[in-house]
């Protein structure tokens, strides 16, 4: 039975274990590689609607997503639009091994990068949504968790809905879906049978961003 709850969409501490997120948003700029900032600039020139940002997530952003996925070391993780890999690696340095990640990237260059980076993940040049929809009908593995860097507000709500509905069921009733954004407000609409939680916005990523975590509601017996 679902149950609704109306104070939901609120900024939550729980949901970030073993980060502050005062912290996390005061976190100056990392060292993100020069280079790296050139592929992802010529990605968003390219493509600008499917890379959505023209600079790679900061490490704050990075790091705050990692913790909203709360993995642990055992934990199977689907990642959509890693992009350079800044959360893959975040992910790595909270404890996911290498080899429980599923990487979902289009852009062959951003795929070449993720590649040298991590080469015991697996990576797949397939779109997200469909990557979702098959391996939720497939059920091909235990997934705890779906981190999302892709620019959400840009496609149809439809979409955005199907996304979130079909992330959910693959991960089961413990799992969860992470999603930043830079909208002021939730990427995903209102629904009762979720439970929506976002971080405080982190200044130092650029632009501003904030990170959203969505779970299935379950009564308890």
């Amino acid at each position: 039975m679902i149950r609704p709850d109306r104070n939901d969409e609120t900024p939550d501490k729980k949901i970030f274990p073993g980060h502050t997120l005062e912290s996390l948003e005061m976190r100056q700029p990392d060292d993100t590689s020069p280079n790296d900032y050139r592929v992802f600039f010529r990605a968003w020139l390219s493509k600008p609607l499917r890379t959505g940002a023209s600079v790679p997530s900061s490490r704050a952003l990075s790091e705050a997503m990692a913790a909203a996925a709360a993995p642990a070391p055992s934990a199977k993780i689907v990642e959509l639009g890693p992009g350079t890999g800044t959360v893959t690696q975040a992910l790595l340095d909270a404890g996911v091994r290498e080899e429980n990640l599923t990487l979902i990237e289009l852009n062959d260059e951003f795929r070449d990068l993720l590649k040298k980076r991590f080469p015991r993940a697996e990576i797949l040049a397939e779109d997200a949504f469909s990557a979702i929809t098959r391996l939720m009908q497939t059920k091909e593995r235990d997934v705890s968790a779906v981190v999302s860097s892709l620019p959400l507000t840009l496609y149809p709500k439809e979409k955005r809905i199907r996304l979130r509905d079909e992330a959910l069921r693959l991960t089961g009733p413990n799992g969860r879906l992470v999603q930043f954004t830079y909208s002021p407000i939730s990427p995903m609409p209102h629904d009762p049978a979720v439970i929506a939680h976002c971080s405080r916005r982190i200044w130092t990523n650029l632009p501003p961003a904030a990170v959203w975590c969505y779970r299935a509601r379950l009564d308890t017996p």
